[in-house]
């Protein structure tokens, strides 16, 4: 999966002629060499954006009625439902865990066959 930045910058005034566009960028950047956020209490990586709701009184409503305010709180993790407690997580220490997981398991794995030729020989 891949990322599109579609950005650029914009030229100094007496470089650019009247009527000329400023030159945009694009750049492809691949999502895996970008660094995850991850939840800091159990380490997941999916969020849903959460938000509270604020009663607008009419003394500041701008059209003299009542009504509500949608207000941001953060990220949620899905897992756990803590709000707004994240970290980064950089691409070397990804990496890391998911050697240590897939150490983890062939551990297992060798414990299990183990365990195995030990039944049989009895």
């Amino acid at each position: 999966m891949n990322f599109r930045f579609q950005g650029g910058k914009k030229q100094p005034p007496q470089l650019m002629r009247q009527g000329q566009k400023p030159v945009q960028a694009n750049i492809t950047i691949p999502l895996d060499t970008l660094d995850d956020i991850i939840c800091s209490n159990c380490g997941n990586r999916v969020f849903i954006q959460t938000f509270c709701m604020k009663h607008l009184p009419v003394i500041y409503s701008p059209d003299n009625k009542e009504g509500t305010v949608n207000a941001l709180t953060g990220p949620m993790c899905v897992t756990c439902g803590k709000i707004g407690e994240v970290k980064r997580e950089t691409a070397l220490e990804r990496d890391e865990n998911l050697r240590s997981a897939e150490n983890e398991q062939k551990r297992k794995e060798f414990k299990e066959k183990l365990d195995e030729e030990k039944e049989n020989k009895e």
